[in-house]
């Protein structure tokens, strides 16, 4: 019988979204996993961040991508729009602890302006979650915040 642990977040930008961990106890960093989304016309979902080892060349299209916060440059917000545009978003991002602002910017525009699946985003789910989770768990968002790790 599987191990389910179940979590509840904030639901910051709601929906039902289930998928695979992609996992890092690093900062995401939006502008180097998808500046060749935005400015070179890519269509892979490839995480091109060197500086996140747990994430560098790990496809996070369709992923559920659980993090503590995201780091990096205002240019960020833009970057999620053109990802959920082109198709290789996560379907969800899960925060260890608050949304930023920047993430909360880029995340709103390319859930209400996109044409395609927005991704759903919960916050507040506490340390518990980073590291209880691992890449590749099968992961349940709920609507209204609950959060399942399958492992």
């Amino acid at each position: 019988m599987p191990n389910i642990k179940t979590f509840s977040g904030r639901p910051a930008l709601k929906g039902d979204a289930s998928g695979p961990a992609a996992v890092t106890k690093l900062g995401f960093n939006a502008t180097a996993t998808y500046m060749e989304v935005l400015f070179g016309g890519s269509k892979s979902g490839v995480c091109k961040d060197h500086d996140n080892p747990d994430l560098y060349e790990k496809d996070l299209a369709g992923t559920v991508l659980c993090i503590p916060q995201t780091i990096g440059s205002s240019a960020a917000a833009c970057t999620y729009m053109a990802a959920v545009q082109a198709g290789i978003a996560p379907k969800a991002m899960l925060f260890a602890g608050p949304m930023d602002s920047i993430a909360a910017c880029g995340l709103i525009m390319a859930y209400y302006w996109a044409d395609k699946t927005p991704i759903i985003a919960v916050d507040n789910l506490g340390d518990e979650f980073l590291e209880t989770v691992k890449t590749g768990n099968r992961i349940d968002v709920s609507c209204d915040g609950t959060v399942k790790v399958h492992h």
